[in-house]
Parts: structure tokens; C-alpha cells; sequence
């Protein structure tokens, strides 16, 4: 007869005969099956011939596979009296429980393709080679022989390919052993060692029953010792969203395998850099209904999602893992680094939830927050017996501007953390806001165009400050988007009153910078298109220049030189070591425990126009 599946995943031809009498306690009889060009999933499985032979209480079954590229699997099973089809249709598997056993298992040159595609794992591939056999009551099996596979590939949702995978694995009674396993992933590398077991070990046992015990196996196995030592060069990780890091380093994971309780162990990681990818543009996609993706809502979705949780609660299996870094991690990108140490242990809960309790902190680092330049004076995140994804988090950044000092404090837990801006010298958190988004120091008193001409004092409103912002990650991801097409280094999207301004400009040269402003809702005389330029003759003077469809331009030469304040001065001095006078006593510090910082040499002039990207 002829087989399809559902939206048919599965085809081909199978022919056979069975002929059983008896009861459930107690049938004899024998079964031959036939299956001839079985294609699943789009994927050729090959031929194959399943025997079944039931007499005097014993089951013998003996399966010959031949696949698409001539590869041959045959594979034997053994049952001794003491089994019957009712205890084990009643009971299930645990029903075989301490039955007399024996097995073997021969694979030569065997593609791994097809058995992935069957099983619904994801897509992998490569040729196995396979010798077993054991003999021992069920399910407690001590097989002996080898296992080899070469060229092998794996693909993780993302489009993350690990391929030409090697593996040597040899077992015994005793022990399992992982003798090699090579990977290769975009350029990334890893490699893999390690063992279960030892004298007088039972590793199979143990890996049987702990997998088994959601379906009635009674664990009697020892805990089995695990060693595991890893080395990877720039690998790629991530997931559906594509590469998250490359991780270079080498740990070591040493543990107990235990059938009753589960894992525990730890991982000591050595040497490790994480090394981010940079956020580049992508293709506009299309919109529309995928015709391959079904949509499931209302009863049905609940149905299946009600089904999933209780199949990872009956599949969790216990285990603890302590993670540990006895040397810094470094972590690096465009816009970040970071030096960090962690000492973590995750766990997995009955209901198949990961809960982490300890500690990770930096020991030094900086950053590039909407395009400014931060420096990590501390960063510390605790997880205190809960989920993996919202510790509490205890952040502090600081931002050095030509006339303050910005800090950025974060507390609370990563799923509601609360921020609090403070400056030196001290002013409103809205003005703090504008002096990191726009990297001028608006002091109260004084505030500036983008070109420095002194305009009346106002008020900044938080409800601005916010739209400021809202307008920054604006055209951060605008930016993003255009990537390497339109190498712009300045756009900026400001709003004031009723007017919004856009601006788009790169530096040409070293000291030229060009530019396009389109203001909307112009007052009168003023432009709406409008082409600017500026050209630093020195780190003090600068020519601007501008002029628009309204005829409204000119040609100005700047000069400017900084005046640092009384704390400056002082700070200044306690570096040099020269005395400092007594001076009256000064306000709180906005936190206690953060000095001033100092500013950093001779006061230097910011490039213009002031919203040029920070670093030029």
C-alpha cells in the first residue's frame, strides 16, 4: 500500500504481513514489513525491511535500512521471558524493567540527513559509523564499540551552519569517552574532550534512566562523574535572530550525572572574549502572509500551549551548573567594552524554569550610549534565586562633556529599572538629558544654538527632553538602516517650540564637515533648505558658514576657550599635587561615594557643529 502524511511529509510504498494468536499475557506469532522509497519531509529515507518474531514469551525484532546514498543500518533487539504486549500497552516502557536484554547495532557509512529530517530535529547532516552491542536486563544495557562521524553540519534557527563536524567516541562498560569533536561555524572553531564514567561506572545506565524518568524507569544507577573540557576560537552563538557573539576561550566543566537528582557541576572559564556584531542595515522586507506559516489563535493556541508546558514539565530534567570566571571576560564591539568577572549557579526547576543566584561585575569598561561616549565606573548584577532574565542590577555611567560631568545611575531589576541622571555641576535631570543627547553643556542660565549664539534662557521641559530622545534612537536606527550605503556621520532630528529640524551631513576632510538642514514650519525669513559647512583652522577657531532658498546666510569665525570651574581647579591641583586653599563649604555631592572628575589636559575646543558624532 501507499502512504502519504499530513500536507504530505511523508511518502512511498510499504508491503508486509503479520500473524499473531494468543492472548495480551501470552502471544506468538511473527510480522515482516517492507517499506520502499520512503521520502520524509522532502527528504529520501531509503529502503527498508522491519521483522518481528514472538515465541515462547521471547521477542526477537531485526531492522535493515538501506538509505538514498547506499549507507546501511541493521540493528538487532532482544527480549527474554517475562514481557507481554499487556504490561507494556498498560504500563508502558517501565513494564520491560529488569527483563533479560541484548542488542547490536551496526552502521556503515550511514547519512545522518534523513534520520534528522524523520526525528523533526533541526536541519544536520554527515556520515555516521556506528559498532554496539550489549547484553544485560533491560533498560540497564552496558554496550561496547565505537562510534565515528565525519563531514557533519548542523543549522540553528538564525541560519547559524556548524559544519565539518568530527567526532570519535569510543564506550565500554565502564566509561564513555569523547576522544575528538571538531566544529567549524563562520570562521569560529571549537573543540571538545571529555568522559563519563570510570572504574567501576555505569555511564550508560545512568544516561538511560536520567532520560527515562519521565516514563516510569526507577532509577537504580550510581551517580556517574563528568569531565568536559572545551576551546573555542571566535565561534559563532545566537539563535532565530541570527549571530549574537563570537566567543573565544576555554573552560572546563566538571560534575556528577546522578539518575535520581540530576546534574550539578561547574564550568571554570578561562581566557574568554566576547565579541559582539556590529548593528548593520538590512533589506527592506516584504509584508504579507508567509503561505508556509500558519497562523493558530483563539482555543486551539491555548489547547497547544497548555500541551507544551506540560511536555517540558514531564521532559525537565534537574540540574545545577555553576559558572565561574577565575580570569576577566572580556567583552567587545563598535560601542562597547567591558571587563568582567561573574560567579553564577543556574538551575533548572521541576517545571523546567531556570532560576540563577550570584554575582557579576565589572572591573572596568565604556560605552557608546546614542552616540556619546560613557565611561563604566561600576556595574554590578546579582541574581538572587530567581529568573534568569530580571536581576537586580546596580549600574553606574559617567559621561565627561567640556563644561560637566554627567552620570547615568541604574538600580532595580532588568524587567523594571529605575534611572536616575545627576550631574556635576549640579542640574535638572531634563538638562542632563539634553546635555548627553546633544553633547552640549546647557547650563541654567545659558543656553545655545547649535552654532553658539547665546539665545534667552528657557525653561527645558521633561516632556521635551523625552522627545529629544524619542528622536535620537530615531535616527540611531535610521542611521543603522542606511549602514555603509550612505556613510552619514551627523543626523540629528530636533524639536523646539513649533518647529522640527532635520539634519544630514558627514565630514568630508579631517576639518570639513558639510552638511543639509530642512527645518519644517519656518518662522519668517528664515530657510527652509538650508546647506551649512564649517572648517576648524585649530582646536580653538573655527569658519562657519550657512546659506538656504530664503537667502538668509553669513559667514562667522568662532573663538573659543574654556574656564574651568572652582572644583575643576582644585581637582586639577590635588592631581598635580600642589596645595589647594580653604574654600567655603560646597553643596552635597549629588552621590556620595563619586568624586568630581577632573578635566582631562589642557581645555580643548568640541568640533562644530556640536552634534557631530563624539570621538571626531
Amino acid at each position: 500500500m501507499a502512504i502519504s502524511g499530513e500536507m504530505k511529509r511523508v511518502s512511498g510504498t510499504i508491503t508486509g504481513s503479520a500473524n499473531f494468536a494468543g492472548t495480551l499475557e501470552r502471544v506468538e506469532g511473527r510480522a515482516a514489513f517492507a517499506a520502499e522509497g520512503v521520502v520524509w519531509n522532502g527528504t529520501a529515507i531509503g529502503d527498508g525491511e522491519l521483522a518481528i518474531d514472538v515465541s515462547g514469551g521471547e521477542l526477537d525484532t531485526r531492522l535493515d535500512v538501506i538509505d538514498a546514498a547506499a549507507g546501511t543500518l541493521d540493528a538487532s533487539f532482544h527480549l527474554g521471558p517475562g514481557w507481554s504486549p499487556y504490561g507494556l500497552v498498560v504500563h508502558g516502557p517501565g513494564s520491560l524493567q529488569g527483563i533479560a536484554s541484548r542488542m547490536q547495532v551496526e552502521a556503515s557509512a550511514l547519512s545522518l540527513e534523513p534520520l534528522a529530517s524523520a526525528l523533526g530535529a533541526f536541519r544536520s547532516g554527515g556520515i555516521l559509523s556506528l559498532h554496539a552491542s550489549a547484553e544485560a536486563p533491560f533498560p540497564s544495557l552496558r554496550p561496547e564499540g565505537a562510534l565515528t562521524v565525519e563531514d557533519g553540519s548542523f543549522e540553528l534557527p538564525g541560519g547559524i551552519v556548524y559544519d565539518r563536524i568530527a567526532a570519535e567516541v569510543r564506550f565500554d562498560p565502564e566509561r564513555i569517552e569523547l576522544s575528538r569533536l571538531d566544529a567549524r561555524g563562520r570562521r569560529g572553531s571549537l573543540s571538545a574532550i571529555g568522559s563519563i564514567g570510570g572504574p567501576g561506572g555505569r555511564p550508560f545506565e545512568a544516561l538511560v534512566e536520567s532520560a527515562a524518568r519521565s516514563i516510569g524507569f526507577r532509577a537504580a544507577a550510581p551517580p556517574e562523574p563528568v569531565e568536559l573540557e572545551l576551546r573555542a576560537d571566535a565561534l559563532p552563538v545566537g539563535g532565530a535572530a541570527g549571530t549574537a557573539a563570537r566567543i573565544s576561550g576555554s573552560g572546563r566543566l566538571s560534575g556528577v550525572l546522578d539518575p535520581r537528582t540530576g546534574f550539578a557541576g561547574t564550568f571554570d572559564a578561562s581566557s574568554v572574549k566576547i565579541e559582539l556584531p556590529e548593528q548593520t542595515g538590512a533589506d527592506l522586507q516584504v509584508v504579507g502572509r508567509d503561505p508556509d506559516v500558519v497562523i493558530v489563535s483563539g482555543p486551539e493556541a491555548s489547547r497547544r500551549a497548555r500541551q507544551l508546558a506540560a511536555s517540558e514539565r514531564n521532559l525537565a530534567f534537574p540540574a545545577e551548573l555553576r559558572v565561574r570566571t577565575p580570569t576577566r571576560v572580556t567583552v567587545a564591539s563598535a560601542d562597547v567594552f567591558l571587563e568582567a568577572e561573574a560567579d553564577v549557579t543556574f538551575r533548572r526547576l521541576p517545571d523546567g524554569s531556570i532560576v540563577a543566584t550570584g554575582t557579576a561585575r565589572t572591573l572596568a569598561g565604556s560605552l557608546r550610549v546614542l552616540g556619546r561616549p560613557f565611561v563604566v565606573e561600576h556595574a554590578i548584577v546579582r541574581w538572587l534565586d530567581g529568573p534568569v532574565d530580571d536581576p537586580h542590577l546596580d549600574v553606574t555611567g559617567r559621561y565627561d562633556a567640556h563644561e560637566a560631568v554627567a552620570w547615568g545611575d541604574v538600580s532595580g531589576t532588568a524587567k523594571d529599572p529605575t534611572i536616575r541622571l545627576r550631574s556635576e555641576p549640579p542640574m535638572t535631570e531634563s538638562q542632563v538629558v539634553m546635555l548627553i543627547l546633544s553633547g552640549r553643556s546647557q547650563l541654567p542660565g545659558r543656553l545655545t544654538t547649535q552654532f553658539e549664539i547665546p539665545v534667552e534662557p528657557q525653561e527645558t521641559q521633561v516632556p521635551g527632553a523625552a522627545a529629544s530622545a524619542l528622536s535620537t534612537l530615531l535616527t540611531t536606527k535610521v542611521r543603522q538602516a542606511l549602514g555603509p550605503r550612505i556613510p552619514l556621520q551627523v543626523l540629528t532630528l530636533e524639536t523646539g517650540g513649533t518647529q522640527t529640524q532635520v539634519e544630514a551631513g558627514s565630514y568630508v576632510a579631517r576639518n570639513l564637515y558639510l552638511g543639509y538642514v530642512r527645518t519644517f514650519l519656518p518662522e519668517p525669513g528664515e530657510n527652509t533648505n538650508e546647506l551649512r559647512a564649517q572648517y576648524e583652522l585649530s582646536r580653538t577657531i573655527g569658519i562657519q558658514s550657512r546659506i538656504g532658498d530664503a537667502a538668509a546666510g553669513g559667514v562667522d569665525v568662532i573663538w573659543e576657550k574654556q574656564i574651568a570651574t572652582p572644583a575643576q581647579q582644585r581637582a586639577r591641583k590635588r592631581v598635580s599635587g600642589q596645595p589647594t586653599e580653604a574654600t567655603p563649604a560646597e553643596p552635597t555631592p549629588p552621590k556620595a561615594g563619586v568624586p568630581t572628575a577632573p578635566e582631562p589636559g589642557p581645555p580643548e575646543s568640541p568640533r562644530i557643529p556640536s552634534n557631530a558624532p563624539a570621538g571626531d
